[in-house]
Parts: C-alpha cells; structure tokens; sequence
C-alpha cells in the first residue's frame, strides 16, 4: 500500500513537475511523427468581475497513447492568438486534458478533462495539477495531423448554474466574444499554413482540412 501510495503521488505531480518539457511548432523529424495542434479561447463573463478574452500564454495539457508507450502527458503553451502546436509526437491517440491560465485579475485557473469513456467536458480543478489519465480520445488524426479544432471556455459568474461553458468548432464564423470582439477564424489548419507557408507540414496540413473532425 506503501508503495502504491508514493507511485500515485508521481503520477499525480507529473503534470506539475519542473521543468517540463514545452513542445512547440517545428519541422517534422521523421516520417513516422505527428503534429497536433489546436485553438484556446477563454472568455471570461465576469467570473472576475471583469469581461475579458484570453488567448496568449494558456499552458495546454495533452493526454497521449503512443501505439508503442503507455499513457503520458505533453505540454505546450498558445501563443499570442491562442493557438498551439505540438510537433513530431509519437503516433497514438491524442486528447486535450486540461488547460492553466491567469485571469487579468491575477486569479490562477485550472481546467481538466476526465476523459471518461464518451464523456467530453471539463471542470474546474482545486490546484494546478492535472491528473494524466483518461481512455477517451475523441478525435484521431488524419495522415500525420490531428487537429483539436477551437476551443471555447466561458467562464461565468460563479453563483450561475453553469459557471463553465464549453465548446468545440470547426471554423468561427461572426462568433462574438464577450468583450464585443468577433472571432472569425477558418479551420485551425489554414493559420498554420499562413504562418508557416513553406513548412515541410504544408501537404499534411492542406490534407487535414479536407477531413472535417467530429468527436467519435
């Protein structure tokens, strides 16, 4: 029991370890890796006080199943329009677990997924680790990109029903944002593609887009 309780605590804190490796968008290694990528977008509806939009520097956790490993968590953070990628990662299956962001107010928030057989939401998390588990993976990648589409988190007040709305899109079309921004964005493929107009990736990505995601 001993021993059972020392490995859980590893386990648990392994999403919180220093120095954590970040992945990031870089050209492909081999043949044989893949690359995931995906949109943040938290909305805070005045679960501070405050309505704000928050994109940049939301560190993304990502639960993984390599086909030749055992289930491990991967890192990365958004950049300054919320997207992130993660380059050259084993193939398997691949799930958004959890994200961690400070909200303007300083306020430190944790979001996580349970990733429980057919079951797709998240919650918010006492402290900042994110428990790496979960048997749900649902999306999967086509060729060598999977792509987690755009995320949408709603904070709001917190004595409402739902204080965390969630949601997953394709393409943002005239999405308005609670701060009165209108989101218009295509398939998270084509940012990539226009950031990185010669990147190695460029088939692979034009590939993706032409094989719409839906959760299975």
């Amino acid at each position: 029991m001993k021993n059972y309780f020392f490995a859980l605590l590893a386990f648990v804190m392994l999403s919180c370890a220093a120095g954590v490796h970040y992945y990031k968008f870089v050209e492909p290694a081999s043949d044989d890796s893949l690359l995931l990528i995906g949109q943040i977008i938290v909305e805070d509806n005045q679960f501070s006080g405050r309505f704000d939009v928050i994109k940049s520097g939301i560190e993304v956790a990502v639960l993984g199943r390599p086909e030749n490993g055992q289930v491990t968590g991967l890192w990365a953070t958004t950049d300054k329009d919320g997207y992130f990628a993660l380059a050259n990662v084993p193939k398997g299956d691949y799930a958004l677990k959890g994200i961690r962001l400070t909200l303007s107010n300083g306020a430190r928030i944790t979001l996580s997924n349970p990733l429980i057989k057919e079951i797709n939401y998240f919650r918010f998390n006492d402290g900042e680790n994110i428990l790496i588990e979960g048997d749900y993976f649902p999306y999967h990648a086509v060729g060598r990109v999977l792509s987690f589409q755009h995320n949408l988190f709603r904070l709001n007040p917190k004595i409402s029903m739902f204080s965390l709305e969630y949601d997953t899109r394709q393409i943002l079309k005239e999405h308005k944002l609670v701060d009165g921004s209108i989101a218009n964005d295509g398939p998270v493929e084509e940012y990539f593609l226009n950031k990185y107009p010669d990147t190695v990736w460029r088939d692979d990505l034009l590939a993706s887009i032409k094989v719409p995601q839906k959760p299975r």
